[in-house]
């Protein structure tokens, strides 16, 4: 069962930096600029969010699958390993 449920939500420019969303479901959110630096993201459902501008860089826990079952996840930001695991860089 997921912890943080913002399903649809509107985080646009949101900083949930340091956050923990372990197990979060962000489904169909609007995630456009919102920060996720150093945010702990193990299992946390992105399906169908918009990832534009989103800054993933130092997030722990990321699933590259469920990044790109997002809309727009080329338009994020990434560190360079998590970049490569995209096949971003």
């Amino acid at each position: 069962m997921p912890h943080t449920i913002l399903q649809g939500t509107d985080l646009s420019q949101a900083d949930l930096s340091q956050a923990d969303l372990t197990g979060g479901d962000l489904s169909k959110a609007i995630l456009k600029g919102t920060r996720f630096v150093k945010t702990y993201m193990p299992d946390t459902i992105l399906k169908d969010a918009d990832l534009s501008g989103a800054n993933f860089e130092g997030a722990y826990g990321l699933n590259p699958e469920k990044v790109k079952s997002a809309q727009n996840w080329a338009q994020a930001k990434y560190d360079a390993d998590f970049s490569k695991k995209l096949g971003l860089k």
